[in-house]
C-alpha cells in the first residue's frame, strides 16, 4: 500500500484546519492505511480569490502526484479542491491517468472503480453534480463580496487596501474612514506651502530637518497628486467602486498646485538626448547603471549623485562611487569603437555565411505580418470592454483603465514594429554590403576587396545622426565599467604618473577591450588603448563629438580668463610689454624656438624678461629693442631682427 494524501484547505480563520485533518485522518486509519504513511497537505487559501496556478496546495498535490508512490487522496468535501468545475475536471482526469484513488467525505463518494480503470458511474454523477454546486455558490459568493464592497465604499468604511496619509480606520463606528486629525493638518501644510512657491524637495529637506521622517519626497508628490483630499466622489486608482474621503483641500487649491507642478515641470515637451553609454555603463560598486547629467556634461553612478536620497526610504546604504567621466569623451571612444566592430560584423559575415542573416530577415518579415494579428486580438478586446462597461459588469473608471491599458498595450506594438522594420532594414543593408564572395588569389579581387572595405568604413564614419549611431553602439556593445587607476605617460617635460579612468567595454561577441582616459591633460584629455592589466599601448586618436557642454562651467572658465586678462593688462599693458615666447616671437617675427634661443641660450634678450606671470615671461618692449640694437652692431641675425622690429616704430622713438 502506497502513501495517502490528506488534502486540507480553508478559507477563513474561524475554520480549522486541525478539525478537518483529524476527521481525514480517522477515515484514511479505518482503510488500513498507518501514521507514517500519511502525506498532509494543508493551507489556508481561498478558492474564489485565487486561480489554479497561484493556491500552492493544488501545486503541492500536483507534485506529489508527480512523484509517485500516492495511493489515495482523501478529502474533507469537492470544494477544498477546488469550486470551478475546469480545475476539478483537471484533477480528476490526472487521478484516473495515475490510477490514484479520491475518497471524499461530504458527501461520501470514492471517485474510481474497484480497478482503478474508470470513474464509478454514481461518484462521476456526484461529482459533476456537487462540482456545479461549488461553482454556483462560487458566484453566489463573489457576488455577494461585490455587494459588500459597493455598500462599504458607499458608505465611507474600510474594505481593504491602503488608507491614504491623512486618514485613519475609526474601528469603533464600523471601520468608517476619519480624519487623521495629525496627518491631516501636515498634508494642508504641504498644499499650503507648496502653493506658496516651496517646491517638493525643499519641503522634503524641511520636514527631514523637523525629525518627520514619514513625510518622504516619494510621500509629499503622492500627497500632491492625490485627488482623494478634496473629498470628490469617484472610483480612484486601485479601487474597484466610488468612493468619497473626508475633504482636506479644496478642488480649487488641489487645481491650482496640479498648475504650479505642470509649470514647473522644466522636461515637459522637450526633445530627450541621446546618451550613446544610456544603461551601458554599470557601477562596480553598486551594480546600478551610470546615469548622463547634460548640464554636468558627465556619466556618473545614479545612487551616489542623488541628493534626495535620504529624504526618502531606502532600505540599501548609499553608494559611495562618486566617480565621473565626460559625456563627450565616452560618447566619442564608444562610436570610435563601434565603427570597427559593425565593420568587422560586415567583413566577417561576407567570409562566413549569408544565410543567418536571410534568415533573420525571414524572421522579421513574420513578425511584422503577424502585429496586424495581434492589433486585431487588442481591437476585440476593446469591443469586449464595450460591451462589459454596456451591461454593467464595468465601471466608466474601470473601462477607462482598461483602455489605457490596451493603448499602452498597442504602443508597444507600434514600436516593436518600428523596431523590427530598422533591423530588416540594417540587414539588408550588411546583405547589400556582403553580397560579394572575395577570392585571395585574384589579385583584382583582393583589390575590390580593399576597396570595398574602405568605402564600408567611409559609409559608417559617414553615420551622424545620433540614434543611428546608438543603435549601433548597443548592438555591439555588452556593458561598460570605469575605474581610477593610474598609469606612466610620456608627456612634454618627461615620463610621469597620472591619474587616469580605467574603462573596460565588453561585447557581445565576449572580446574585451581596455582604455585608460587621461582627463587632466590640458589638452581635453588623450585615450591610451591598454592591456587587461593596465599595460599602455598606443595613444588613440579619437574623433572628438563635441555634444554637449556645461554651459555655466564654461561661462565661469570664460568670465575668469576675461578677469585674468583685464589683471594682467592693467599690470602690464599690451603696448608696453609682451606676454610668453610665442608673443615674443610674433613681435620679433620669428619662431617661437628662435625667441626662446635668443631669450634662455643667448642670453641677448633675458635682461628684458622683468616678471613670470602665470607660468609665461614678460617682456618689457622697449628694453628688448634696446638690446636689439646693441646685439644689432655686431651680430648680423641681430641686425636682421631689429630692422623689422624697428619699422614697426616711428623714427623718432627713443630707443
Amino acid at each position: 500500500m502506497g502513501k495517502a494524501i490528506l488534502f486540507i484547505r480553508v478559507s477563513t480563520e474561524q475554520q480549522h484546519l486541525e478539525s478537518q485533518e483529524d476527521t481525514l485522518k480517522r477515515a484514511a486509519v479505518a482503510d488500513g492505511y498507518r501514521e507514517e504513511d500519511f502525506i498532509i497537505i494543508g493551507k489556508k487559501e481561498s478558492a474564489i480569490k485565487l486561480d489554479e496556478d497561484n493556491r500552492q496546495g493544488l501545486q503541492e498535490l500536483k507534485k506529489q502526484l508527480s512523484e509517485g508512490d500516492i495511493d489515495c487522496i482523501y478529502i474533507f468535501e469537492l470544494s477544498r479542491l477546488s469550486r470551478k468545475p475546469m480545475v476539478l475536471y483537471s484533477i480528476r482526469d490526472q487521478l484516473l491517468d495515475a490510477r490514484v484513488q479520491l475518497k471524499c467525505l461530504n458527501p461520501a463518494f470514492t471517485l474510481l472503480n474497484s480497478e482503478r480503470t474508470g470513474f464509478d458511474n454514481t461518484a462521476s454523477l456526484i461529482f459533476s453534480l456537487f462540482g456545479a454546486m461549488a461553482e454556483q455558490e462560487m458566484i453566489e459568493k463573489k457576488e455577494r463580496f461585490r455587494r459588500g464592497k459597493r455598500r462599504l465604499a458607499e458608505e465611507g468604511r474600510y474594505n481593504g487596501g491602503n488608507i491614504p496619509f491623512g486618514y485613519r480606520i475609526d474601528k469603533e463606528h464600523k471601520n468608517k474612514i476619519v480624519i487623521n486629525d495629525e496627518e491631516a493638518r501636515l498634508v494642508k501644510e504641504i498644499f499650503n506651502l507648496y502653493e506658496s512657491g516651496i517646491s517638493q524637495p525643499q519641503l522634503a529637506k524641511e520636514y527631514y530637518r523637523r525629525g518627520e521622517r514619514r513625510l518622504t519626497i516619494s510621500l509629499i508628490n503622492n500627497i500632491l497628486n492625490n485627488e482623494r483630499y478634496t473629498g470628490r466622489k469617484r472610483c480612484y486608482r486601485g479601487s474597484s467602486y466610488e468612493r468619497a474621503y473626508p475633504i482636506l483641500v479644496t478642488p480649487e487649491q488641489f487645481q491650482h498646485c496640479r498648475e504650479i507642478a505642470r509649470k514647473n515641470n522644466t522636461t515637459a515637451d522637450k526633445t530627450q538626448n541621446i546618451y550613446y553609454a544610456n544603461r551601458l555603463i554599470v557601477c562596480k560598486d553598486c551594480g546600478c547603471y551610470w546615469s548622463a547629467s547634460g548640464s554636468k556634461v558627465s556619466y556618473h553612478c545614479y545612487d551616489a549623485f542623488n541628493t534626495m536620497r535620504k529624504y526618502d526610504h531606502y532600505k540599501t546604504p548609499q553608494c559611495r562611487n562618486r566617480k565621473s567621466i565626460s559625456i563627450n569623451i565616452m560618447d566619442s571612444l564608444l562610436w570610435h569603437v563601434a565603427k570597427d566592430a559593425e565593420l568587422d560584423y560586415i567583413m566577417n559575415a561576407a567570409s562566413e555565411d549569408r544565410q543567418k542573416y536571410e534568415e533573420r530577415i525571414n524572421v522579421l518579415e513574420q513578425k511584422i505580418s503577424f502585429v496586424k494579428v495581434r492589433l486585431e486580438d487588442l481591437d476585440k478586446k476593446r469591443d469586449r470592454i464595450v460591451e462589459s462597461y454596456i451591461e454593467g459588469d464595468l465601471t466608466k473608471e474601470k473601462r477607462d483603465d482598461k483602455f489605457r491599458i490596451l493603448d499602452e498595450k498597442r504602443k508597444e506594438i507600434l514600436l516593436e514594429q518600428t523596431s523590427f522594420r530598422n533591423e530588416r532594414e540594417h540587414l539588408k543593408f550588411l546583405l547589400e554590403d556582403i553580397k560579394l564572395e572575395y577570392d585571395i588569389d585574384d589579385v583584382l579581387k583582393i583589390t575590390g576587396h580593399i576597396e570595398r572595405t574602405i568605402s564600408l568604413e567611409e559609409k559608417i564614419a559617414g553615420i551622424s545622426d545620433d540614434g543611428e549611431r546608438s543603435r549601433i553602439i548597443h548592438r555591439h556593445i555588452q556593458e561598460i565599467t570605469v575605474e581610477n587607476r593610474e598609469t606612466e605617460y610620456e608627456f612634454g617635460i618627461g615620463k610621469r604618473k597620472t591619474p587616469t579612468r580605467f574603462i573596460t567595454i565588453k561585447f557581445y561577441s565576449g572580446e574585451k577591450q581596455y582604455y585608460h582616459y587621461l582627463p587632466s591633460t590640458g589638452r581635453g584629455g588623450i585615450v591610451l588603448l591598454s592591456t587587461s592589466d593596465g599595460l599602455p599601448m598606443e595613444k588613440i586618436r579619437l574623433e572628438y563629438l563635441d555634444r554637449f557642454c556645461d554651459g555655466g562651467k564654461r561661462r565661469r572658465y570664460q568670465e575668469a580668463k576675461e578677469k585674468k586678462q583685464q589683471e594682467r593688462k592693467a599690470k602690464y599693458p599690451d603696448n608696453e610689454y609682451i606676454l610668453g615666447y610665442s608673443g615674443l616671437a610674433r613681435f620679433l617675427k620669428v619662431g617661437v624656438s628662435t625667441a626662446y634661443r635668443w631669450t634662455e641660450t643667448l642670453d641677448v634678450l633675458k635682461p628684458a624678461v622683468v616678471d613670470i606671470y602665470n607660468k609665461q615671461i614678460v617682456v618689457d618692449k622697449k628694453k628688448c629693442i634696446k638690446l636689439l640694437a646693441v646685439a644689432a652692431e655686431h651680430n648680423v641675425w641681430a641686425k636682421k631682427i631689429f630692422n623689422n622690429v624697428n619699422d614697426l616704430y616711428h623714427e623718432d622713438e627713443d630707443y
